[in-house]
């Protein structure tokens, strides 16, 4: 997994961003800091929807028939885990969630692609159009849920086992740190300024 230098950002005070509202367009204007975190913890997400598509096997007769990988067990990493609880209700049955997984991880994989390639590459400035801020409203949720569970800001889900402990960071903290729990404040403040701005531009 890729470093995340967010606390460090925090701790510069470089963690904040300026929204305002240009015709059709959200306009922000991010720190440094702030920019690098956000890309590196979009960047954290991206590959943990490659590495669960990494383990995703042909070798039983539904994925033969369907000419596609499946996977073959139900997700254990906490984070992820976390991230399904908010799209799969309480109570669905694994089957279910194993069917529909493949198009769950590749539409959360596309969504942080779109986020980064929003991303500016050489200034601050964001600029979103209605179907970025869709985008943008739809991600961040998941990354606030999937990335506080992985810097142990937000609660591990219900039945989370010894086992399931041992594909945590070994700096796993309980609570996290003043950075990181800053941090998704921040990520909070990205989504409600978005929301005022662009409210009927929903996910």
């Amino acid at each position: 997994m890729p470093k995340w230098d967010g606390e460090a950002a925090v701790a510069r005070q470089d963690a904040w961003i300026r929204w305002d509202r240009l015709d059709d367009k959200v306009i922000g204007v991010f720190l440094p800091g702030a920019l690098e975190s956000l890309r590196q913890a979009l960047e954290w997400f991206r590959q943990v929807m490659v590495g669960r598509q990494r383990a995703y096997r042909m070798d039983d007769p539904t994925s033969a028939a369907l000419g596609m990988p499946l996977p073959t067990r139900t997700v254990r990493y906490p984070p992820l885990r976390a991230a399904f609880a908010l799209e799969f209700p309480q109570g669905t049955p694994d089957w279910m969630v194993l069917w529909w997984e493949p198009d769950v991880v590749r539409a959360w994989h596309n969504a942080a692609v779109t986020l980064l390639d929003s991303l500016p590459d050489e200034d601050y400035i964001v600029e979103l159009d209605e179907d970025l801020i869709r985008a943008w409203k739809y991600t961040l949720p998941l990354l606030w849920t999937a990335f506080g569970v992985n810097l142990g800001v937000v609660d591990l889900p219900d039945g989370t086992t010894e086992e399931d402990m041992r594909l945590m960071p070994a700096s796993y903290q309980p609570g996290g740190t003043p950075g990181h729990r800053q941090f998704l404040e921040w990520l909070r403040e990205i989504l409600d300024n978005l929301d005022q701005l662009a409210p009927s531009a929903t996910p």
